[in-house]
């Protein structure tokens, strides 16, 4: 059995799409748990589409919730403040490491799982075992590196066995500065990684597609992910449409996307509306 965790905030749809992505082509059970981060906006339409989404497949939903504690912590040793006076999160980079962050302290560290930690625009397109990674391996990510030297984890994928990793409760997912060079979200793992060099770890490689001219949208801007070199883990990117493109962009990367997992296109969409605004 593997734990699956997704953080979900713009795109609530994605939901369905990874689903149906691990049933097809993770060789293994899994128990999917998707953590709710809507749950600080103005507007509330994410927040019930991603807790009606989880409700109607039976997957477990955690709310992101404040963490006094956690938030003195970041403050005294980052130098960073989480949120707001209005408990909204201070920027984009803050919104993604805070969750993960509370989900590693409250919920994922605690066990002695194996898990996977997955971007909500991440997707299996290849049949693969996590289970069996985690048997010759201790940890499986992405090298993410500043400079060409302080190598970290990136917070996108991961796999670990919570089992066989020492003092697990001390692997910080922050961002901030590493001896004084700004990380993004999972530089502070480079700290882990340093000490405990001994440890099983299998990097994954990556193959990134700028534009592909057979695509109704562009540019494509996805990547690949390869373990044993086979292309196993589709990344959508942009999902949350950080660089503002149009309706229609989306709409056919989307469909593209189904038809790359060999997916339907029968989700069903709630006659609230809220479809409208992953776009907007």
């Amino acid at each position: 059995m593997v734990k699956i965790y997704t953080f979900s905030h713009k795109r609530p749809d994605f939901i369905e799409i990874q689903l149906n992505s691990f049933k097809k082509y993770l060789d293994h059970e899994f128990e999917f748990v998707v953590f709710n981060n809507a749950g600080f906006d103005k507007n509330k339409t994410n927040y019930n589409a991603i807790w009606y989404i989880c409700k109607k497949h039976n997957i477990k939903c955690i709310d992101i919730k404040l963490d006094n504690e956690l938030i003195e912590h970041i403050i005294n040793k980052h130098d960073e403040i989480p949120f707001n006076n209005n408990i909204q999160y201070t920027n984009s980079g803050i919104a993604c490491a805070y969750p993960l962050c509370w989900a590693w302290k409250h919920i994922i560290s605690p066990t002695n799982d194996k898990i996977c930690i997955i971007d909500s625009d991440m997707f299996f397109v290849a049949k693969e075992s996590i289970e069996q990674l985690l048997n010759q391996y201790d940890i499986v990510y992405k090298r993410q590196e500043v400079e060409g030297q302080r190598g970290y984890m990136w917070n996108g994928i991961s796999f670990i066995n919570l089992n066989t990793i020492p003092n697990k409760e001390n692997l910080d997912w922050w961002c901030g500065k590493v001896e004084n060079i700004p990380v993004d979200v999972g530089g502070q793992t480079f700290h882990y990684l340093n000490k405990y060099p001994d440890l099983k770890y299998f990097q994954l490689k990556t193959t990134y597609i700028a534009d592909d001219p057979s695509c109704d949208f562009h540019p494509s801007n996805y990547e690949y992910f390869g373990i044993n070199n086979i292309e196993t883990i589709l990344h959508y990117r942009g999902g949350s449409n950080w660089d503002m493109k149009p309706t229609n962009y989306h709409i056919n990367k989307t469909q593209w996307l189904k038809n790359k997992l060999g997916i339907e296109n029968n989700l069903q969409v709630p006659s609230n509306g809220y479809y409208r605004e992953y776009y907007e």
